[in-house]
């Protein structure tokens, strides 16, 4: 990270570990480079023998996704075209690169993703949300624009627990251009994703503190009538 590219050089060449990771939170060099904006490191890195892409940190998060997150459009250039980086691995929440890059609004990062043929643009997280209902909640135009180029997009896929389309979260929160522009796609598609995780698990009813704690039956001795 101080730019010593030969030493780490002789470091690889020595057997050091391209793939090693901070025990505190997981960040790998790769990531380290991506979260710093260090493009020189990334392509560096990428050429590294044994480099693996796909090593997530603490969180699950992978090189691809941090980019994703920070809309760091060359390291996302160079990571998204290395056919070795997963574009759908997910990180311990359940976003993929695709909807972390939607949830912020970064919609040359979402172009850049859906590049790639084997994007899946229809996966949800885990409160059923896809992408593109990311984007919407972004009020981000030119996201949903961008995710509206894949004609595989589905619309009609709803989120929990408010069963929502995108297109009612934007005529909810008066989104009139981007309703206008998810309205005009004919065919929604089924209410189907790619993946369907299982709803979360109902939260315990909370007990009232002021109430008299229950002490079962009252204790009947033998002898008593």
């Amino acid at each position: 990270m101080n730019g010593h590219l030969d030493r780490a050089g002789a470091l690889l060449a020595a057997g050091a570990d391209p793939n090693a990771a901070n025990r505190h939170n997981g960040w790998t060099a790769l990531i380290t480079a991506v979260a710093l904006g260090r493009d020189d490191l990334v392509d560096w890195l990428l050429r590294a023998p044994g480099i693996d892409p796909n090593r997530a940190d603490a969180d699950g998060a992978t090189a691809l996704l941090h980019a994703s997150r920070l809309g760091a459009s060359a390291a996302l250039q160079r990571l998204a075209g290395d056919r070795r980086a997963d574009p759908n691995a997910a990180d311990r929440s359940g976003r993929t690169p695709l909807i972390e890059a939607a949830r912020h609004g970064h919609a040359q990062a979402v172009t850049l993703l859906l590049e790639r043929p084997d994007t899946d643009v229809n996966r949800v997280d885990p409160d059923r949300r896809t992408a593109l209902h990311h984007a919407v909640r972004a009020a981000s135009l030119p996201t949903v624009r961008a995710l509206l180029g894949r004609a595989d997009a589905r619309l009609g896929i709803t989120d929990r627990p408010a069963r929502q389309t995108p297109l009612d979260i934007a005529t909810a929160t008066g989104q009139q251009d981007v309703a206008r522009l998810l309205a005009g796609r004919s065919d929604p598609g089924p209410d189907q994703p790619s993946n369907d995780p299982p709803p979360p698990p109902a939260a315990p009813d909370l007990l009232d503190p002021h109430a008299e704690p229950f002490l079962g039956e009252p204790l009947r001795r033998p002898w008593s009538t």
